[in-house]
């Protein structure tokens, strides 16, 4: 276990790669598109996506990582999961064609924007955005010397800030994006290997800047492993290290955990929360919750994992949707919680028949309560 570090390497973030500059290349991108198309729910593992991968938790990981064969334990790295909202930047087949996606939408624009992030894109010099693709593509053939760029190039990120979230140090840092992963080849690339690359006179910043977290995971002692992590992921709670490396001071979210040797693959990838932000606790249910008869035992369970911040990003969701209603956000806090508790139903023998009833009884009410006060504050406004 270790504390942070900031520094870059291809092995293992700690040591630094030297960068030739780069010349500047003509441009001509064009404006962000309008939106084209939503993504309804996950897509495959054999569909081809620019959308950003849905992060699971540990128990997912440890059961794609028994694919990987006998292992006795696996190197992790971490990085920061910062509290804002999810935003990417897609240069078309690596062509001068920008578009902009959300977690949920595969194109935005000033006219149907995700908290104010194409409105910034917009107001950016185009020479800040493709000199920072120019440096990532320069790194990645550095790297991978004899391997053609073909497709997509991805600048996945979170766009944070003051408006944007609440409850966390980075709600009191003027709105800047992050990148917190690359997509090249259709693979995602190691995040300590890009970690210098940035402009953040431009608020174009790297998860790096708030270093990485390494740990070992023991397969024989999962749970000692387990213990190791949410003590790293509670101190990132009680002090975000992001805020904290631009001045300010307060909660953080969590981590995010990527297997060292096999990052280029979301299934192994996790994250790792604290109380406050997260979005079950059905890793926390006391036994005696669990144990009890089996309607009372679906109800705790449904009382777990259909929590306040699950709600809140359903919510979320609803308002980037044309189509709006309680039947779409009840679909889709219902396909959440299926997917991201889908290990936890089945060690707990709950079936989704079962439990769909139990989430509907706790989403319907808080839905009508929320689009009332929705109405409010348009009114005040």
């Amino acid at each position: 276990m270790s504390t942070p570090s900031s520094s870059i390497s291809r092995e293992a973030p700690t040591e630094a790669i030297d960068v030739p500059p780069i010349e500047q290349l003509s441009l001509k991108a064009k404006e962000p598109a309008v939106v084209q198309s939503i993504q309804e729910s996950e897509p495959s593992s054999k569909e081809r996506t620019t959308l950003y991968p849905k992060i699971k938790k540990l128990t997912d990981f440890i059961y794609a990582a028994k694919g990987l064969g006998p292992k006795p334990s696996i190197h992790l790295t971490g990085s920061a999961k910062l509290h804002g909202t999810h935003a990417d930047i897609v240069f078309v087949d690596n062509t001068d064609e920008v578009r902009l996606q959300s977690r949920n939408q595969l194109a935005l624009g000033v006219k149907n924007d995700n908290c104010g992030f194409a409105a910034f894109f917009a107001g950016t010099d185009r020479v800040t955005i493709f000199a920072l693709r120019d440096r990532i593509l320069e790194r990645y053939r550095k790297l991978n010397p004899d391997t053609e760029v073909i497709g997509d190039v991805v600048i996945a990120g979170e766009w944070c800030g003051t408006g944007v979230q609440k409850k966390v140090a980075i709600a009191a840092i003027p709105k800047f994006f992050a990148i917190i992963s690359i997509n090249i080849n259709d693979a995602w690339v190691p995040d300590w290997e890009y970690g210098d690359i940035c402009d953040e006179d431009a608020r174009f910043f790297h998860i790096s800047k708030a270093g990485f977290f390494t740990q070992e995971l023991h397969f024989d002692n999962a749970a000692t492993s387990e213990k190791a992590i949410q003590k790293l992921t509670d101190a990132v709670e009680n002090e975000c290290p992001f805020a904290k490396a631009l001045g300010v001071s307060g909660r953080g979210e969590g981590i995010v955990w990527k297997a060292t040797n096999h990052c280029s693959d979301p299934q192994f990838w996790f994250k790792s929360k604290g109380d406050l932000l997260a979005v079950s606790h059905s890793n926390r249910l006391p036994a005696s919750a669990v144990a009890t008869g089996n309607r009372e035992r679906v109800d705790n369970f449904a009382k777990a994992i259909v929590t306040e911040i699950r709600l809140e990003q359903g919510w979320g969701y609803l308002s980037q949707k044309e189509a709006a209603g309680m039947g779409n956000f009840l679909k889709w806090v219902l396909n959440d919680c299926l997917l991201e508790e889908k290990m936890e139903m089945e060690k707990l023998k709950i079936s989704k028949g079962k439990l769909s009833p139990a989430i509907a009884d706790i989403t319907k009410p808080w839905f009508w309560a929320r689009l009332e006060r929705a109405g409010r504050e348009a009114n005040e406004q």
